[in-house]
């Protein structure tokens, strides 16, 4: 069964999860990790301008927050040209760092909508402290997989690094060529506070965020506790292999509709997402019968024209 179509609005907080081929650890916290995630994203923030509120990565999957910039179309299409950038990027890297070829994600992202500050801050929040809640670590902090924590919560500088291939090739081979150091480029990913709390000082709202993530670390341990768990810790999880996967892996749920906090909200957004979806269809049937200037919903994507021949 193929994808619902997607719509994008502006002013709103999209919540991402994808996890890996297989659920292989791909992303397993050696030290290259951070760098080549970091690395990708922020690359493909440069090309394609968003909001990133948080990205989190796991060893087998990704939790990400984004939005788009403004409510133009090319910055409503960013929302998806960013991800196909970093993912390009990211897979590019990856298999040269592990020695593979194909793809690094399974399948496409859940994209979720955020409906109300409560479900983003639940989202967020759920996120950062997921290798808590996995028993990989006992804080955030010790954590050396990839993290935005220390960015949007302790106000860290983090910079990332790349070679610059494109143009290395362009003149590798001329007489007065320049070596591969030459290209060394540094970039860094661009954070946004999240909209209702932006009223806030920087220092301020780094501090909520350390506040609430140091609650749901101890409200974790005694569940941990509790259960009679032990987190795996920095050593073991060092001494991953990138090419296996969990003995058990969790069944993945439903896709949720929305994130909401409100019964009568989340009815109402049942209600246009069926409106969006019934118009979309009418469009998309005239669409590919050759009616090319129909008009789609405001923030969806054409489909594609597969098997259409002139």
């Amino acid at each position: 069964m193929g994808q619902r179509p997607r719509c994008f609005k502006p002013d709103t907080i999209y919540e991402q999860t994808q996890r890996t081929v297989d659920r292989q650890f791909l992303f397993a916290p050696i030290p290259e990790m951070k760098n080549v995630i970091g690395a990708s994203c922020a690359r493909a923030q440069q090309k394609h301008p968003v909001r990133l509120y948080w990205l989190e990565v796991n060893s087998n999957h990704e939790h990400l927050g984004i939005g788009a910039i403004s409510d133009s179309k090319e910055h409503l299409d960013n929302l998806v040209n960013f991800k196909r950038t970093y993912h390009r990027l990211l897979a590019e890297a990856i298999n040269h760092l592990h020695g593979r070829s194909g793809a690094v994600f399974s399948t496409p992202a859940r994209t979720t909508e955020c409906l109300d500050a409560e479900s983003v801050e639940e989202q967020m929040f759920y996120a950062i402290t997921n290798p808590v809640k996995d028993n990989l670590v006992e804080r955030v902090a010790h954590w050396e997989g990839f993290s935005s924590y220390s960015q949007v919560a302790q106000g860290r500088d983090e910079t990332y690094t790349y070679y610059d291939l494109t143009e290395y090739n362009k003149q590798k081979n001329r007489r007065n060529a320049k070596p591969l150091g030459a290209f060394l480029r540094t970039v860094r990913i661009e954070f946004s506070m999240l909209p209702h709390l932006s009223n806030r000082k920087i220092g301020a709202y780094e501090s909520y965020i350390r506040k609430e993530v140091r609650k749901r670390e101890q409200a974790l341990g005694i569940e941990r506790k509790a259960n009679n768990q032990k987190v795996i810790g920095k050593i073991r999880l060092a001494k991953t292999d990138p090419r296996s996967r969990p003995a058990d892996p969790k069944k993945s749920g439903p896709k949720p509709i929305c994130h909401c906090q409100c019964n009568v909200r989340r009815q109402a957004y049942k209600e246009e997402l069926k409106a969006f979806y019934c118009d979309y269809s009418i469009a998309s049937a005239a669409y590919r019968s050759g009616a090319y200037n129909t008009e789609f919903p405001y923030g969806s994507i054409k489909p594609p024209l597969h098997g259409i021949t002139t």
